[in-house]
């Protein structure tokens, strides 16, 4: 289970956060804030042109957090449009294709993410802003691929000085990005999509450390456990996560996915087990095996089954 950025109106302050248009008739040292005393590059100038089409861009992202306006992949999709006219005129802008990375997260145009935000560091290496690994790691798992590459990025991200959670976009947005609890239950959801459940358990309990009381992290950290042969602990740590969230409410709520998508199933199916129910537990099972066949823990699932009494013949 990999968890993705919730939208919040906050996306409307994307333009001030990047630095004006009208601001940018000149260089202009970057700023990380006032604990770091990093000499960034300054950012070049934009022409009259390029901020118009910035400016254009700038406003229809805004429309993203935007709670009455219905059309939010449209808009982060158009103003991806007028980031890329932009950087047609001048592709040596940093922040532009910062820019164009965040809409075509929002876009949920994985790769052209993924894109613009490597083209962001060939550019510029110390562009400073970690969101950037962040949201790369984030289109990543929604992609479904290089599994390597996303702890990579979410190391990197751990690595980083304190002092860098200040970033403006990461704290003015209110995006979970700045929330070392998510990092490491992200990482630790991206070892159990690689079978590296040691791993896995020891970055889920550093979460629950950070954040007690998140059901996310106690869900994954109870399946991370199971999956290690522990069903002991996992039931335990199942019940903190149902004495939270009674319903497992956590799992379908907006901005939790999964890779692949039938491993909820697994979830479910614990918590169905953990609760007694012994029907809805094998019909979780069940599910799992059908929409998951090709996951590394189908044959722990298989055990469950045959544990209920509901195995293969």
């Amino acid at each position: 289970m990999l968890r993705r950025l919730a939208l919040t109106a906050a996306v409307a302050t994307l333009a001030t956060l990047l630095g004006s248009a009208d601001a940018d008739a000149g260089p202009r040292p970057r700023r990380w804030s006032r604990a770091a005393r990093i000499d960034f590059p300054v950012t070049p100038a934009m022409s009259p042109e390029v901020r118009k089409l910035r400016a254009e861009g700038d406003e229809m992202l805004s429309r993203v957090g935007n709670p009455e306006f219905g059309r939010k992949i449209d808009a982060a999709r158009f103003a991806a449009s007028f980031y890329k006219a932009a950087l047609a005129l001048d592709p040596k802008q940093p922040d532009l294709w910062f820019a164009l990375g965040i809409a075509r997260y929002y876009g949920e145009q994985w790769q052209e993410s993924v894109d613009a935000f490597d083209a962001l560091r060939a550019l510029d290496p110390g562009y400073p802003r970690r969101d950037v690994g962040f949201f790369t790691a984030i289109a990543l798992a929604k992609l479904s691929k290089d599994f390597e590459r996303i702890v990579d990025e979410y190391q990197r991200w751990l690595r980083e000085p304190e002092e860098m959670f200040a970033v403006p976009f990461s704290r003015q947005l209110g995006l979970a990005v700045s929330s070392r609890s998510q990092v490491h239950g992200n990482l630790a959801e991206t070892f159990m999509s690689l079978g590296r459940l040691e791993e896995a358990i020891a970055h889920y309990r550093e979460a629950d450390a950070l954040s007690p009381g998140q059901a996310l992290n106690l869900y994954g950290l109870a399946v991370a456990l199971d999956r290690d042969g522990n069903g002991h602990d996992a039931a335990r740590v199942m019940r903190r996560a149902l004495a939270i969230d009674p319903g497992m409410d956590e799992l379908e709520r907006p901005g939790v996915f999964f890779v692949p998508p039938g491993d909820v199933y697994y979830y479910f199916a614990l918590g169905a087990e953990v609760k007694n129910n012994k029907a809805l537990a094998i019909k979780q099972w069940r599910s799992f095996l059908v929409f998951a066949p090709q996951s590394l823990y189908v044959a722990r699932a298989r055990e469950h089954l045959a544990a209920l009494g509901a195995g293969e013949k």
